[in-house]
């Protein structure tokens, strides 16, 4: 079984959760589907999956408070990272063992629960929610434990970081 890139996923893992046909606006338009003219997350660009994932104000934060959770907040997005699979990849490289494990899996949940808010957004007329977003990432996040997700467990049972004094 052939592994996509040194993120141990398997090519039809991405392929079934239709990551490869995230197109954002741009599909929705060529479908001829009503479509927001910006992000519905942010309302500051136009909506592309970096953007939705990486790049916008709201996953920026998401991604910053969800890793924080786990104490592995330095690696979460940062300005200058302009794409989702760079920035997976760089940061999954710079983590071992079942560090590497549970933040592969937060990245796969908090992409999912990105795009699902989204969707919520565009499609129910949801209003963007960072607390709403998180609170369910972290909810996913303990049931996907339980479950058996190992490198979930071993982050939730490191102790906290200390806090950042502002």
């Amino acid at each position: 079984m052939r592994e996509s890139g040194n993120l141990g996923l398997h090519p039809s893992v991405v392929s079934s959760c239709g990551w490869s046909h995230m197109t954002g606006v741009g599909g929705l338009a060529r479908r001829g589907l009503p479509h927001p003219a910006q992000c519905p997350l942010c309302d500051q660009e136009e909506e592309t999956i970096n953007h939705l994932l990486v790049s916008s104000v709201f996953a920026r934060q998401f991604w910053f408070y969800l890793l924080q959770h786990f104490g592995i907040q330095q690696f979460c997005p940062q300005p200058s990272d302009l794409s989702f699979d760079v920035w997976w990849e760089n940061s999954s490289n710079a983590t071992v063992g079942l560090t590497r494990k549970g933040f592969n899996s937060l990245v796969i949940l908090g992409a999912w629960t990105l795009w699902n808010h989204r969707n919520r957004c565009v499609f129910d007329g949801a209003t963007p929610s960072l607390g709403g977003a998180l609170g369910f990432a972290l909810e996913e996040s303990w049931l996907w434990a339980v479950a058996g997700a190992r490198g979930l467990s071993f982050l939730a049972s490191q102790p906290p970081p200390p806090p950042v004094a502002l």
